[in-house]
């Protein structure tokens, strides 16, 4: 049980109500958070700079495509250099070592309740649900349907009440409010647990929406800058392309303070190289570029990154993340790391290592809760690495 003061809290009694709608008295748990063993360095620092010099040499000579007006001026004014019919962006070296350098390595994501505050720091690592899924097996009638915001709500209140779980995601989506249910998200969210929130939302109008709702929550723009209880899951399109909604909301949140969790999820020999090097070496391109954009137009921004390599059976075409090589599954964090940033990675398949007997619907895939229980789906992420160390 972790006894750090800036994870202890006074008890507080979390409302709910049972099926019958009577009132239920549930406790709010202090989080405990993976606390850093002795370091065990897998991937020595000569070997990691040969990656940072592939990257490089991807944003220097290949270029990454950036469907934005607005980016492509950002970067243009700055430097970089901009193929304006292509919509092709090349990064000298020098820029995007200069664009990292801003970037914070450390910063802390904020709660409702600052007991339950993360400061992303040395020897610590938060863990969150997986998701974001479309359906759910409904819990009390066993039937498989679209997910709702109630849901949302549901499994919100859940998470607020789990110690080992210390920051939201959305695990299902609000199916039942259509292209505005990233936002239902975070108000079912909201309202249902005091942790950090960190959505996955994209273009400027919801941007915009989702800053507006933080900034009630923190009570101003100064404290959503300081404290910023809202952060946002990015993704670009492997190979190399940033899509415009993504980016253009990245550049509204970056202008809140809002941190932003770029996450890259190129699957060898497909969307990417069919070697490990390769394919972190251009999903790292991504999310750097990415980083790059949000640091010349706005110095300082917090910034996480996320590397989520996957591959391709060629015998039956099914995507897996699970490594052949378990060391693997370090190599994202301390690459991320070795860019001066915080790092969001995921757990491998625990049922493949802990032998989990879940439950299985009739496509033979997980099902609802024990889905998460059993380990991480393929866009999912279930654990925050924020430690200096190549490895948790």
């Amino acid at each position: 049980m972790n006894t750090d003061d800036t994870h202890k809290v006074a008890e507080r009694s979390v409302v709910g109500t049972d099926a019958a709608g009577a009132p239920r008295i549930l406790k709010r748990q202090p989080l405990v958070p993976l606390r850093g063993a002795p370091s065990l360095q897998l991937y020595q620092p000569e070997r990691l700079e040969r990656l940072r010099e592939a990257t490089l040499d991807i944003l220097d000579t290949v270029g990454v495509r950036f469907d934005s007006r607005e980016a492509l001026l950002v970067l243009s004014d700055h430097g970089a250099r901009v193929d304006k019919a292509r919509r092709v962006v090349t990064f000298p070296p020098d820029l995007v070592l200069g664009a990292m350098a801003r970037a914070p390595r450390v910063f802390t994501l904020g709660a409702r309740e600052p007991a339950f505050d993360l400061p992303l720091r040395k020897g610590v690592t938060y863990s969150t649900t997986d998701g974001s899924g479309t359906e759910v097996v409904d819990w009390r009638t066993r039937e498989r349907r679209r997910s709702t915001k109630a849901d949302v709500a549901d499994i919100a209140r859940l998470l607020d009440y789990l110690p080992s779980l210390a920051f939201w995601w959305p695990t299902v989506t609000s199916g039942d409010y259509g292209q505005t249910g990233p936002l239902h998200d975070l108000d079912a969210a909201w309202n249902n647990t005091v942790k950090h929130l960190q959505g996955m939302f994209m273009g400027k109008a919801a941007a915009l929406y989702a800053v507006e709702m933080a900034t009630v929550i923190a009570g101003s723009r100064e404290s959503l800058r300081e404290r910023p209880v809202l952060s946002d899951l990015i993704c670009p399109v492997s190979p190399l392309v940033q899509d415009r909604d993504a980016i253009e909301a990245a550049l509204v949140l970056a202008s809140a303070g809002v941190p932003i969790a770029f996450c890259s999820s190129p699957t060898k020999g497909m969307t990417a190289p069919a070697t490990s090097a390769g394919a972190f070496a251009l999903a790292a391109a991504e999310v750097v570029s990415a980083s790059v954009l949000v640091e010349l137009a706005h110095p300082g921004a917090p910034v996480l990154q996320s590397l989520i390599v996957e591959r391709v059976d060629p015998r039956s075409g099914r995507i897996m993340t699970s490594p052949l090589n378990s060391q693997a599954r370090f190599l994202a964090t301390a690459l991320i790391h070795s860019w001066g940033v915080p790092a969001l990675v995921g757990f491998a398949d625990a049922a493949q290592q802990v032998r989990v007997d879940v439950p299985r619907d009739e496509r033979g895939q997980r099902t609802g809760v024990e889905q998460r229980i059993a380990g991480q789906r393929s866009c999912g992420k279930v654990q925050k690495r924020t430690h200096d160390e190549d490895v948790a």
